[in-house]
């Protein structure tokens, strides 16, 4: 039997935009446990001069987030 997310010291759970989004809100449901999206690739990132900074900057907004998070 396996144990339930809620079980667990669980503070945020990252998702990733390739992935099927309702899949995490199931696992997670009604638990309170944080919820983050990381764009590992820069999918949403314009290309051009600065496309490389911001995918190296782009991680850390959310993960600081859902982990600061209270």
């Amino acid at each position: 039997m396996r144990a339930a997310p809620s079980e667990h010291d669980i503070p945020c759970v990252f998702a990733e935009p390739k992935f099927e989004p309702d899949l995490v809100g199931t696992v997670v449901g009604e638990t309170g446990i944080r919820i983050a999206t990381l764009d590992p690739i820069g999918a949403d990132i314009e290309p051009g001069p600065d496309a490389w900074f911001e995918m190296m900057r782009g991680p850390g907004e959310p993960l600081a987030d859902c982990l600061g998070a209270s």
